[in-house]
């Protein structure tokens, strides 16, 4: 006998899923995509395959084994990531490392502006800015590379 339990993630031609089962795998499976193409190539494949993820678990593209796989890959991945912040917050309710970050960031941006008063570092910086831009465009007005300083 089928098991009762079976068609609740499935449409009724068997082919596209249904339900929230359904959708966690194919949000998981946007999510794998769109991670694995930003570090691959960039933001725009992460767009992309975060489509085609989600694409390939609704049974958009592909056959039922292919929704199975991203589906069953998806699931994997919310998982994971629900996991990985459950431990987060843990970490972080025992450890206080969200405070100790903030105070930490607080005293280096503290020290940062007191360096920068003493010894006006970001002033010095836009005036080697400016000069060095003043001698690219000189160089670049007297169509001619600048010649080398004569020997002493």
């Amino acid at each position: 006998m089928d098991d009762p339990n079976q068609n609740q993630n499935q449409s009724t031609d068997g082919t596209q899923p249904a339900g929230d089962a359904a959708l966690k795998g194919a949000g998981g499976a946007a999510i794998l995509g769109g991670i694995a193409g930003a570090v691959v190539m960039g933001p725009l494949t992460a767009v992309v395959l975060a489509g085609a993820g989600a694409a390939a678990a609704a049974g958009l593209i592909g056959n039922k084994d292919t929704a199975q796989l991203a589906q069953a890959t998806g699931a994997a991945t919310v998982d994971a990531g629900k996991a990985g912040v459950a431990k987060a917050k843990e970490m972080d309710t025992r450890y206080h490392l969200i405070d100790k970050a903030k105070a930490g960031l607080d005293t280096v941006t503290k020290k940062a502006v007191e360096l920068n008063e003493k010894h006006h570092i970001t002033d010095k910086l836009a005036a080697g800015v400016m000069t060095g831009a003043a001698k690219v465009s000189a160089m670049t007005q007297e169509g001619a590379p600048p010649r080398p300083p004569a020997p002493k």
